[in-house]
């Protein structure tokens, strides 16, 4: 059996970093980790946890990885991707 639904159909991505994808009720933290390269981009990030959370799990704090391929968006969302990814290094 394939599974060919999309990772996601959308995620919006602010100025500081903070990522939010459509099919998640989570936000994420883009981390300095991640990085680009000439076929695309390493996504590396954390759950956003609210800082008066009683206990934070170990699962929260493990990094989610998504890479994304430069061909699959349009340049210009691609290019707001790398500034982002830029400005946290």
């Amino acid at each position: 059996m394939s599974n060919d639904k999309p990772f996601t159909n959308s995620l919006i991505l602010t100025n500081t970093g903070n990522i939010h994808f459509n099919n998640e009720q989570v936000s994420y933290q883009l981390l300095s980790d991640s990085r680009l390269s000439f076929i695309g981009c390493w996504l590396v990030m954390i759950k956003d946890v609210p800082l008066l959370s009683p206990r934070i799990n170990v699962s929260e704090t493990i990094p989610k990885l998504v890479f994304i391929f430069r061909d699959s968006i349009n340049k210009q969302d691609y290019s707001r991707i790398a500034r982002v990814i830029k400005q946290l290094e």
